[in-house]
């Protein structure tokens, strides 16, 4: 009897292996067809997996500053959390959107992030300016450091091929998504340079200095840049 049910087992596998594999690559093809083809596709895939991935390591963040008793983790917690509202209410206008559909409306939100990149930039300061002074560091666990290492490696990589890749679009939505992953970058070299350097020595609070110096100039000046030609588009549109 099983002898009988056994050819016909092998045949029912087989169909259904078939019929997986037709259905994978169906999907596949679908999806990779959108993905090369449609822009606006292809910024949401990025923006909903950086969107995530923000909000891991905001929590991330808070957790270390909560353990550590530490005003600069929970500081750079919420600095991640407003990132993230930035990127959520981006995919919500991509979602309901399509890209260059109101270029006036496109670049108001373009404007929104370089003020509220000026904004962040004084909360920003304020806790450079209070780790610097208290100059103390941190000892945190290889796990610990290692999510920080390959988070702010994932995320200056991504943000030059963001850079690259949609340099000749000329959508202020897509100017928008890169502008907050350049800052996310940015913010994120001084959070890895924070975590190396763990001793309280003079030399750590003289590179912390630095560091974060240049981080807060080149944001100002990105998010000034950013308002000033928001604010020539929509004059000439005018």
């Amino acid at each position: 009897m099983s002898t009988q049910k056994t050819p016909r087992l092998i045949l029912q596998k087989a169909i259904l292996n078939i019929i997986i594999i037709f259905g994978l690559v169906f999907f596949i093809k679908k999806y990779l067809y959108m993905y090369l083809k449609n822009v606006k596709f292809r910024v949401k895939i990025p923006l909903n997996i950086t969107l995530f991935f923000n909000g891991f390591y905001s929590a991330f963040q808070l957790v270390l500053g909560i353990k550590n008793n530490s005003v600069w983790n929970i500081s750079f917690s919420a600095y991640y959390s407003l990132l993230a509202l930035m990127r959520f209410y981006l995919l919500r206008y991509t979602k309901e959107h399509s890209l260059c559909e109101n270029i006036k409306r496109e670049l108001q939100i373009f404007r929104f992030c370089g003020v509220a990149m000026l904004i962040l930039n004084v909360i920003l300061s304020v806790i450079v300016f209070y780790i610097t002074w208290q100059n103390k560091g941190f000892s945190h666990t290889i796990f610990t450091t290692a999510v920080i290492s390959v988070y702010t490696t994932v995320s200056v990589v991504k943000s030059i091929y963001n850079l690259i890749r949609y340099k000749k679009y000329k959508s202020p939505a897509i100017n928008a998504v890169k502008t907050i992953g350049v800052t996310s970058s940015a913010v994120s070299l001084l959070t890895l340079e924070t975590t190396l350097f763990q001793t309280e020595t003079p030399i750590r609070r003289i590179i912390t200095g630095i560091t974060g110096f240049l981080v807060i100039t080149f944001i100002l000046v990105y998010a000034i840049y950013i308002i000033v030609f928001s604010n020539k588009k929509l004059h000439s549109i005018k």
